[in-house]
């Protein structure tokens, strides 16, 4: 009998990972775009504020995480897998409560211009 190799490759939680993040980015545009179509077919107005203020949001975090890729990253505290996750993770309660708190007038700017197309 002749020997039967089998290559059994591990579990890569970086690629797991990436594919995770990734849906996860495509399903919050989806229900971005699915709120903003809802909102203009049935004329909620207020279903449309929060539409503008979420892309508001979204812009916030993609801004957020363009700034932490310009700092300087140190060897004196070793990145991670697990860290990585973590500041994801913190970089997006941060933009959640950012959005809450601050207003960059881009959400009502946009208000205004789809608020158009319910009257």
């Amino acid at each position: 009998m002749g020997a039967v190799i089998v290559d059994i490759k591990g579990i890569d939680n970086r690629s797991t990972f990436e594919t995770v993040r990734g849906q996860r980015t495509d399903i919050s545009d989806d229900n971005f775009e699915t709120k903003l179509q809802r909102a203009v077919e049935n004329k909620d107005q207020q279903k449309l504020k929060e539409a503008c203020r979420e892309f508001e949001g979204m812009l916030l975090g993609i801004m957020y995480k363009q700034m932490r890729a310009t700092v300087f990253k140190s060897d004196l505290i070793p990145s991670d897998y697990g860290r990585e996750i973590f500041e994801e993770m913190l970089d997006e309660e941060i933009t959640k409560e950012a959005s809450k708190g601050v207003n960059l007038g881009l959400a009502d700017e946009l208000y205004r211009q789809l608020e158009r197309n319910l009257t």
